[in-house]
């Protein structure tokens, strides 16, 4: 990722600290391009302009950032696609104090979940203020209105996953940035040279500390009692039954206990432990301890569980629908259903458990044969919208101003008005499943009142057996209560509806393997489609590899999973120390013992004198002759014994070099860029791939033999963890060219760079003697293919105004020789398209290369030229030529250079050739020891 230029992307509240981070770096030799964004929704959103731009970003972050329109719109999108590329700074925001009309400076926090729903609930509240203001507003440009309605929509819809995303990266604050003299920064940059450079040149500026002046909190009112709320306190202890059991299919496997510490959240218990019941969510963020991780054969105790959960119940309160829906024609409609309320409810209809019968969905799941790999099913975008009949918009807005108002209770810090104020709407209003639901989410989220939750919510999916998100809060607080078989009911009820829903294969999948004794065999299947549908799900990931390991006896496949924990959580404390176990279970001690010294560096507890000697070196068993005498006897017990010390020293001593090692030796940097290379079966594009492969790119192998596809891709993805995409086609087949680019689109892939390889030369003879044939092949492959190719994937490129053309070409261009006539031709055609290809491209922000090299050997040239004559084809004899790897390195030179860089054509030639037709054969001798080496 080494470049000069950096993209800093900030709020425009924040423009002086930005100032001062480009001051403090004025010296480093970088320039900085600033995008700045404000709060309105005018111009492109912050997050376009940076997805359309190719430098690495420094991404500003703070209060103000936060809570700007333009810096948010899309910003979900932004960290998914460029993640590898952003460094995120968290710095603090900025407001005016309404008395003084002086500067306050504000926190920035989205590490607990309230800090999370605090911002959620802000974009709700933009989102509820527009539509009152749409109410009471006449003579406006109601499309202008409904556009700027929409985006703030958006932003509340994504408000929540934005921020766990970035709590997931590697973010610094301000001040930890400086504190290490921006060290990060130019690690960031992958710029070794330059961060010695800096620090070389002295003390760099170090801001104070900022004081935050905290305010006092309200004292909560004391609760009232509702009729509503008092109808459950009689069955709090009561727990919830959704019908007969299910029946599972049976496995011998015994209950393995799971850490419930890997929930999603449950990092956040102490700090939600820390906050009482009526805490305002706008109360000033405190800062607390870390929390500990727990032990896998321990089980959490109820209030971790409770607490764990309630952080879940923020992706209810995410995918539920806004408070108030917009009914006019420009705007979805996404109204709850309640036409069929009112019946249902009076026929007391239950709740029906699902059966996992040998014809249901069940058997899907337990099928032990399955296919394992998690990398190449695609499916369908997550799409967790409540689907439901329109309302009359007179009723619907009647029911929504009932929410906002209860909302502006608990903004002002008024939790239990909030709530009373629920429970009457929810009295007045007893039939509608839209009230009900929110009000239940409010006393789950609010006051953590789970048992009259699940009663307020009840009806709910007695009513609407399909309400997708009303069961999967029943089966979150079901848990929370610990009726763990009604939440397993719940869950499979909730798949059955939708199976893409998120998050229920992962839970169902969790309170399977804890609770349930002998199902972590179907555990270990949900918990797999829960990988299938969120690949970066990390905890899914790691628990599916424990389940695979202990439970069902198969090491090789949770090595797989724990690599793949590994490549989304390179820190997990956990997961190098199973692997190194799981190393040792299949025999495999030496990388076992490089696992668990990377184990060690992340997680120093787990360096013990036990481990270390479970995982040291296996000395070789002594072998003694017997003798007669004693004394020799004696001598050579001891000699051996002494052997056994120093073997043992030396394997701990080996195992200290290799900590070492694998302290100083960087993981593969994932870089995020796809390049697609055509030809690469054989020779140079094999080479290519190969090498951007192990540098960290998606790679996209493309050539006519899909066998040996399929085998590259394996290796790759063995060797180097490569994330590889094998597709088998002609490039001669301009529609099969066109198929191809429509399938990578829908699956939402993009080529950042194209490198055109794929070619071939056919006959030797005059020109008067040429075979017709020959000549077709040649231009059909060598040119119409490069056309084809290009002119599918250029015009992305072109909109996204970035990316790469690499076209490899070769000397015969430009040094024609006798009867090379046609494919002399051809390679001559291919640079003047190279030239022509810049000239349009290059207002663009497109670069395009070419690589001309001449003899190469470990190629199929020579053998496709002459049909497959080996004797004919024995031209290399007597001199080094180039190898496919010499030309690779030239591509991967070209491709990695800044993005202000363009090299325009490189030359190659071994020493021993001077021209097409010069070449010294006095033999290769003098690069034997080079050719060892390789």
């Amino acid at each position: 990722m080494s470049t000069k230029n950096i993209a800093i992307a900030y709020c425009a509240d924040n423009e002086q600290v930005v100032k001062q981070i480009e001051q403090q770096l004025s010296s480093s030799g970088y320039e900085f391009q600033h995008f700045v964004g404000t709060k309105t929704t005018a111009g492109p959103p912050l997050a376009d302009q940076l997805l359309n731009q190719p430098n690495p970003i420094l991404l500003i972050v703070s209060d103000n950032y936060l809570k700007a329109a333009q810096c948010m719109q899309h910003g979900l999108k932004l960290l998914q696609e460029k993640r590898n590329q952003i460094l995120p700074v968290v710095i603090e925001g900025l407001a005016e104090d309404e008395q003084t009309g002086k500067p306050l400076k504000i926190q920035t926090d989205f590490e607990r979940v309230s800090d999370i729903i605090q911002y959620i609930n802000y974009w709700q509240d933009q989102y509820l203020d527009l539509r009152r203001q749409k109410r009471q507003m006449k003579d406006f440009d109601e499309n202008a209105f409904n556009t700027h309605l929409k985006i703030m929509r958006e932003i509340s819809s994504e408000a929540g996953e934005f921020l766990r995303v970035l709590r997931g990266m590697n973010y610094l604050t301000h001040q930890e940035l400086v504190d290490n003299s921006f060290e990060h920064f130019f690690k960031f940059t992958d710029d070794a040279s330059g961060w010695n450079r800096f620090k070389a040149q002295g003390a760099i500026y170090m801001p104070p500390k900022p004081t935050v002046t905290e305010e006092e909190e309200e004292a909560p009112a004391e609760e009232p009692t509702s009729p509503v709320v008092e109808e459950t306190e009689k069955n709090q202890a009561e727990p919830e039954s959704a019908g007969p059991p299910v029946e599972e299919e049976q496995t011998e496997e015994e209950q393995i206990p799971v850490n419930l510490a890997d929930i999603p959240g449950i990092d956040l218990i102490e700090e939600l432990q820390e906050e009482a019941v009526t805490e305002p969510v706008q109360e000033e963020p405190q800062a607390v301890a870390p929390v500990e991780e727990e032990d896998v054969e321990e089980e959490a105790p109820k209030e971790e569980i409770a607490d764990a959960i309630a952080s879940g119940l923020e992706d209810a309160y995410r995918y539920a629908p806004p408070a108030e829906e917009i009914t006019t024609a420009e705007v979805e409609t996404e109204a709850e259903s309640t036409a069929r309320s009112l019946s249902a409810m009076q026929s007391e209809e239950i709740l029906q458990p699902v059966e996992e019968d040998e014809d249901g969905r069940a058997d899907f799941y337990l099928d032990d044969d399955e296919d394992d790999d998690l990398s190449e099913e695609e499916e369908e975008p997550l799409a967790p919208v409540l689907e439901g009949q329109e309302e009359e918009e007179e009723e619907e807005d009647q029911v929504s101003v009932l929410v906002e108002e209860a909302l502006e209770y608990f903004n002002t810090g008024q939790v239990q008005e909030g709530l009373a104020f629920m429970a009457q709407a929810v009295e007045e209003n007893p039939d509608n499943p839209y009230l009900r639901y929110h009000y239940a989410l409010m006393l789950a989220q609010r006051n953590r009142d789970y048992s009259s939750a699940r009663k307020i919510l009840k009806p709910v999916v007695q009513a609407e057996p399909d309400n997708e998100h009303a069961l999967f809060l029943m089966g979150e607080l079901n848990e929370l209560l610990e009726d763990f078989e009604a939440a397993r009911n719940y869950y499979l009820q909730l798949i059955d509806v939708n199976s893409r829903y998120p998050h229920a294969h992962y839970r169902l999948g969790l309170i399977l393997a804890a609770h349930f004794k002998g199902k972590q065999k179907a555990a270990s299947k949900y918990l797999k489609k829960a990988i299938k549908l969120d690949k970066e799900n990390a905890d899914a990931c790691y628990q599916y590899a424990l389940l695979l390991n202990e439970a069902m006896n198969k090491p090789k496949k949770a090595i797989k999973l724990l690599k793949q924990t590994l490549k989304i959580a390179p820190q997990h404390p956990f997961a190098n120390y199973d692997l190194a176990v799981a190393y040792l279970q299949l025999g495999q001690r030496p990388k076992a013992r490089k696992a668990y010294a990377r184990a060690i560096v992340i997680n120093p507890e787990l360096h013990t004198p036990e481990n270390d000697l479970a995982f040291r070196e296996k000395a070789p068993t002594p072998s003694v002759s017997v003798v007669e005498q004693d004394t020799i006897e004696a001598l050579k017990e001891n000699i051996n014994s002494l052997e056994e010390l120093l073997q043992s020293k030396e394997a701990e001593a080996a195992l200290l070099r290799q900590e070492m090692e694998a302290k100083e030796v960087p993981a593969i940097p994932q870089i995020d860029q796809t390049v697609l290379i055509t030809g690469a079966t054989s020779g140079i594009g094999r080479a290519t791939a190969e090498i951007f492969a192990q540098n960290g790119y998606r790679v996209i192998i493309t050539g006519r033999r899909a066998k040996r596809l399929e085998e590259l891709k394996a290796r790759f993805k063995e060797e180097y963890e490569a994330d590889v995409l094998a597709i088998a086609y002609d490039v001669r087949d301009g529609a099969a060219v066109e198929e191809v680019m429509e399938k990578l689109g829908g699956r939402g892939l993009e080529v950042d760079i194209l490198i055109n390889n794929a070619g071939k030369a056919k006959g030797l003879a005059p020109i008067h003697e040429g075979k017709m044939e020959h000549w077709e092949e040649m231009i059909d492959t060598n040119l119409k293919g490069l056309l084809y190719m290009t002119r599918a994937v250029s015009p992305g490129m072109v909109k996204r105004k970035s990316g790469h053309i690499i076209n490899v070409s070769s000397t015969a261009g430009r040094d024609v020789y006798p009867n090379g006539n046609v494919y002399c031709a051809t390679k001559a055609a291919v640079e003047a398209l190279t030239k022509a290809m810049r000239l349009d491209l290059h207002q663009h922000n497109v670069r395009v290369s070419m690589v001309s090299p001449a003899h190469v050997e470990e190629t199929e040239f020579a053998l496709v030229r002459f049909d497959g004559n080996e004797e004919q084809a024995k031209i290399y004899e007597g001199f080094k030529p180039l190898s496919a790897h010499d030309v690779a390195e030239a591509v991967f030179f070209m491709a990695s250079r800044p993005a202000h860089v363009n090299v325009l054509d490189v030359v190659l030639q071994g020493v021993q050739q001077a021209s097409s037709l010069l070449i010294d054969r006095s033999g290769r001798e003098q690069y034997e020891e080079e050719e060892e080496e390789d």
